[in-house]
């Protein structure tokens, strides 16, 4: 099992599509996400393109090391600032890339990108969070529901014995009154490579208000898609759209 180990930090990643010679796509993925969790999403896109690719499980996640702190306001941004380039530097190395991440993980993207490293070439978001709304917190609420009641029992099989700390550290954070005001719009104007932002219409945890910023920081530079109908997932419910866009926006940068 390949991972990369630093102090406690482990962190379990696969290559895909290794042997090609273009910059590398690293997945990022949601907040109760893995690398099993893309299914084979991550696959799909590299072999489809050309590109190679790099999943991984963040810290708390799927195979890497556990979580020992419940999370903090700035969660997302130890992921960006700590985890990825961590795994930037041990898997990627001076090879160009270009982020895409799903939700949390499109956040994590935002606020990596904005720090402008040298080798970064562009970012896609799927349903990424800028801001909390009401829908926001309603979704986090539901998922609340859902895992008390029993609904939700696939993450145990994804996360084993993460799972428990995991979901609570993720529901209490979005829930905590004091996370309510937390954005990052404020960086956006800063991040200097391409965005394309594709956010599903009838995504229960946020509306097109979360990609509205995006387009507004840099509308020359960054491409927004609403998808009409699409919730969340947009890589698994419009599958055949969002290969085509990214393809599009690849063949772009």
């Amino acid at each position: 099992m390949p991972t990369i180990n630093s102090g406690d930090t482990t962190l379990f990643f696969e290559r895909i599509n290794e042997q090609a010679n273009k910059p590398y796509l690293v997945f990022l993925h949601e907040g109760l996400g893995c690398v099993d969790l893309w299914g084979g999403f991550p696959q799909q896109l590299c072999e489809a393109t050309g590109y190679p690719g790099v999943v991984f499980d963040r810290v708390g996640h799927g195979k890497s090391s556990a979580s020992q702190q419940a999370y903090t306001q700035n969660y997302l941004h130890k992921c960006a600032l700590y985890e990825l380039p961590l795994l930037l530097s041990k898997v990627v190395g001076d090879r160009p890339y270009i982020l895409i991440g799903h939700s949390d993980g499109g956040s994590i993207a935002l606020i990596a990108a904005s720090e402008n490293a040298p080798n970064i070439k562009g970012v896609v978001t799927l349903a990424a969070h800028t801001m909390v709304e009401k829908e926001t917190v309603e979704g986090v609420n539901n998922a609340l529901e859902a895992y008390r009641v029993g609904k939700l029992q696939k993450l145990f099989d994804l996360h084993g014995q993460h799972t428990e700390t995991l979901f609570f550290n993720w529901a209490n954070r979005w829930l905590s009154p004091d996370f309510i005001s937390w954005n990052i719009e404020y960086l956006l104007s800063a991040i200097k490579v391409p965005v394309l932002a594709i956010q599903g219409g009838a995504d229960v945890y946020g509306t097109e208000k979360q990609v509205e910023p995006i387009e507004q920081a840099n509308p020359t530079l960054n491409t927004v898609k609403v998808i009409p109908r699409c919730g969340h997932n947009p890589h698994t419910e419009c599958n055949v759209l969002v290969m085509d866009l990214i393809g599009g926006f690849l063949e772009r940068i």
